[in-house]
């Protein structure tokens, strides 16, 4: 006897193409979640860095243990290959180091061990996430260049208020120093933000990867790091500058200078130049 089939058979045990499509695409919003959330607690962070309480910090930790429970919970319900690597058992000793020691009785203060604990916790759930998040290239250069612009942004508005409301944090806060720059209380907390954030910006500038920023973008952010007057902010500003242009010269057979010279119509590492005057 024959039986005409109007339709694939599903197989219930196995793998059915739409239950692939669909936890593909569950797991694609699944990132863009969490690369949202890390983008905006990093923003937070940032621009609340001068709060002398620890107030800032329980925002940031509250914040990535909810979006860590969001991902595990995502994984739970669509169970991945779970593999055991170096790294992770190094994250895992990390976050649980501090509550060990406060299980064992074994702290001085027990206030400042717990702050400490929840903030390697937090530390490690961040690098977790973002390991679990940016293994997909488009996702991962797409925040990056968030970032880059976020940098500029905080560099552009740093230093407009540093000239503009000395004894102030960003016009409205009090700060008990002088030197404010933005949100950083000091001018070596601003470079370290710059030495963090620049690279990123003169990578994805000259390099040949898709969605560049401006060469204008790092330019103006290593000279608004130099102009904070922190001497080993500069060093570190000028070196880091000259290994990403040399090893991204070295990579391209030196033709980065041309190319963006003739896009940007005259010389696109001169722009570096000024920068450097």
């Amino acid at each position: 006897m024959r039986v005409i089939l109007v339709g694939k058979p599903f197989h219930r045990i196995g793998l059915s193409t739409l239950w692939i499509e669909s936890t593909c695409a569950l797991a694609g919003r699944a990132t863009n979640v969490n690369a949202i959330g890390l983008f905006g607690l990093a923003v937070g962070a940032t621009l609340t860095i001068f709060l002398r309480n620890s107030f800032g910090s329980w925002i940031y930790e509250l914040g990535i243990f909810l979006l860590g429970g969001y991902s595990a919970a995502r994984q739970i319900l669509m169970p991945t290959t779970f593999r055991v690597n170096v790294t992770g058992v190094a994250l895992a000793v990390i976050a649980l180091a501090g509550f060990l020691e406060l299980a064992a009785g074994t702290t001085v203060y027990c206030y400042a061990t717990w702050n400490a604990s929840l903030q390697a916790a937090a530390l490690a759930a961040t690098a977790w996430i973002a390991a679990g998040t940016f293994y997909n290239t488009s996702l991962r250069l797409r925040f990056l260049r968030w970032f880059a612009w976020f940098g500029f942004g905080v560099s552009l508005i740093s230093v407009v208020s540093y000239f503009t409301s000395p004894g102030r944090v960003l016009w409205f806060f009090f700060s008990p120093y002088p030197d404010v720059w933005g949100p950083f209380l000091s001018r070596n907390d601003f470079a370290g933000f710059m030495e963090l954030s620049f690279p990123v910006a003169l990578w994805l500038s000259i390099s040949q990867t898709a969605g560049r920023v401006p060469i204008w973008v790092p330019a103006w952010m290593l000279a608004a790091g130099l102009a904070a007057g922190s001497r080993a902010g500069a060093i570190l500003l000028l070196s880091e500058a000259g290994v990403i242009g040399a090893k991204l010269q070295a990579a391209t057979g030196g033709e980065i200078c041309n190319t963006r010279g003739r896009a940007g119509g005259g010389g696109g590492c001169g722009h570096f130049g000024g920068a450097f005057c």
